[in-house]
């Protein structure tokens, strides 16, 4: 994060507006009376970034008189750089406004990327700049008369702060993945192995599988034989009948002749 541009208003001893541009500076120094401003300044930066200073309260650093505050903190950060604005009224429960904005560096348009909430855009700033307030002060800015802050900590404090220093937590967030890739993996293989089990047993059964379907096609073909004798027989039972058939025709055709000379040698 490359400060450039912090805008405050009505913050702790800077009640009208002060503006300081970082563009050209690589190296700076902050000298002066004691309660002149100088951590003012670095307050109002963790302020507008973190909504933390060293106060337990924002109305603690709201001028005296006025009725809100305001800080504008331009940085840059990778590629891009952004614009956070963050606003505390008095009225009433107290108002807060955080606006972050974004810009490619050399544009003059700003493109709003504000959250749906101020804790939404809060939580926004933090992923952005993958640095919280404690760690920010244990380690880039050490707060006026907290020089041992770090060392004072408990273990796990101190564990935890070095881990955000280094982004050791890129690290833990990797483990996770890989955890459950192997997790996916290890389902995926019991599943195969549940597979292969499954193949181990039809094969295992094969065997009867394959005597049963013997079996069963030697019934079939001595169905189908038997099928064949049954149609020859139901062939020659119809020849038979296609034949007494005739000899009935004839039967009585015959009758029916002798009947008629009969008659006639009557007539006679």
């Amino acid at each position: 994060m490359i400060p450039l541009q912090l805008t405050l208003r009505n913050f702790l001893s800077y009640r009208d507006e002060a503006t300081i541009d970082f563009t050209n500076i690589r190296i700076a120094c902050l000298s002066g009376d004691n309660g002149a401003g100088k951590s003012a300044l670095l307050d109002a930066i963790t302020w507008a970034l973190w909504g933390e200073t060293r106060t337990p309260s924002d109305r603690d650093v709201i001028s005296i008189g006025a009725i809100e505050m305001e800080v504008t903190f331009v940085f840059r950060l990778g590629d891009r750089e952004y614009r956070v604005f963050r606003r505390r009224s008095t009225h009433g429960a107290g108002r807060l406004t955080i606006e972050l904005e974004a810009r490619a560096p050399g544009d003059d348009t700003w493109s709003q990327i504000t959250g749906d909430s101020a804790r939404h855009t809060q939580e926004k700033i933090s992923r952005l700049l993958n640095l919280d307030h404690e760690t920010f002060v244990n380690s880039a800015f050490i707060l006026q008369g907290k020089a041992d802050s770090f060392t004072e900590k408990p273990p796990r404090d101190r564990k935890k702060i070095l881990g955000n220093i280094l982004n050791l937590r890129e690290y833990d967030d990797l483990q996770e993945l890989s955890k459950q890739e192997e997790r996916a993996l290890r389902e995926r293989l019991s599943a195969i192995r549940g597979q292969m089990d499954e193949l181990d047993s039809q094969l295992t059964e094969r065997p009867s599988v394959m005597d049963e379907l013997a079996v069963t096609m030697r019934q079939l073909t001595d169905l189908g034989q038997q099928l064949d004798i049954a149609q020859q027989q139901t062939q020659l039972l119809r020849l038979q009948l296609e034949t007494e058939n005739l000899v009935q025709r004839q039967i009585a055709e015959r009758a029916a002749q002798a009947d008629r000379e009969e008659r006639e040698l009557g007539d006679l």
